[in-house]
């Protein structure tokens, strides 16, 4: 067997079968920026990306809502039949190459969001803006938490509609659902609050259940999460491996895991200088001592 034969090997999540190892990592390219709706410049550019050979795409950050993250107020075609045609356009042009699709699903960026002139940036909880310090958020209120639950549901569906393979839950890099589960950023005092464990990821586990069951009990759920901020008091790699021990009993059926967050910059836009399989090194291999399930991670790789 040749040194690289398992990369092309076919694997599976949950029922979805892959046909290789090869899965381009999802990236804000901005080819759905303006309105939420791929268009066929962003679709031919996922199309390319098959045609070279990966086994799946996840495309990244679809925002489920733009009622509540200011940052994601003007893209007028999310939730709506627009956005699931243009998803059900990729699906199709991608599917022509045997690639699997997998929707990465998001509420926003809180904190990590530029700020609007006259908008307020929300969070879990006041905090100060990343990109103007003399900026503060505001704390979402329940019922803004509930929509979000709610238009995770919606997506979910959507994207069954559309005939993507699976779905990912967007939790990392210190945005705002990772906002949610880190004590850092998250001071609410009640059923959301990250006093205990339990409300820490309550918001999590309710968007999980929304997506179950839009989606139905075969279609592959995958969760992006950051094993370390490497921030002081960010989240650390034995509160992470928690959070996946959780996540694995509520269903997640595989985890993308990386590093850093916006104040570890680095570690989310790997310069030239990092390591080959930077992230496989430091994130990688812990994330397979926790669970069972297959791990997705990014980095550059090249053949030695």
């Amino acid at each position: 067997m040749g040194k690289y034969d398992a990369l092309f090997t076919r694997t599976y999540i949950r029922k979805l079968g892959v046909k290789n190892r090869f899965v381009m990592a999802p990236m804000g390219i901005g080819a759905n920026a303006a309105s939420g709706v791929f268009d066929e410049q962003g679709i031919a550019y996922y199309a390319e990306r098959a045609k070279g050979g990966s086994g799946m795409l996840n495309i990244g950050f679809q925002i489920v809502t733009n009622k509540t993250d200011p940052f994601t107020s003007t893209r007028y075609g999310v939730g709506t039949p627009m956005m699931e045609m243009g998803w059900a356009n990729l699906v199709d042009r991608v599917h022509g190459y045997g690639t699997a699709v997998c929707l990465q699903l998001s509420c926003g960026l809180g904190r990590n969001a530029p700020v609007i002139p006259g908008m307020q940036n929300v969070s879990a909880s006041e905090n100060t803006c990343f990109w103007d310090p003399t900026q503060k958020t505001r704390a979402l209120r329940i019922e803004e938490i509930h929509d979000i639950v709610r238009s995770f549901g919606v997506a979910a569906k959507m994207a069954k509609n559309a005939g993507a393979d699976c779905i990912e839950i967007h939790g990392h890099v210190g945005y705002l659902l990772d906002q949610f589960m880190t004590t850092l950023w998250n001071h609410r005092d009640d059923e959301y609050g990250a006093q205990n464990f339990e409300n820490k990821m309550r918001l999590t586990t309710e968007i999980y259940h929304a997506c179950r069951d839009a989606a139905g009990p075969d279609m592959p759920i995958l969760f992006r999460l950051i094993i370390e901020h490497d921030i002081p008091g960010g989240r650390t790699k034995e509160e992470s491996a928690e959070i996946i021990r959780y996540l694995d009993k509520l269903g997640i059926d595989a985890f993308d895991v990386d590093m850093g967050c916006y104040e570890s910059y680095d570690w989310i836009f790997p310069t030239c200088y990092m390591p080959d399989g930077c992230m496989t090194d430091t994130s990688g291999e812990f994330a397979r001592t926790v669970t069972e399930k297959p791990i997705l991670t990014t980095g550059s790789y090249t053949a030695d």
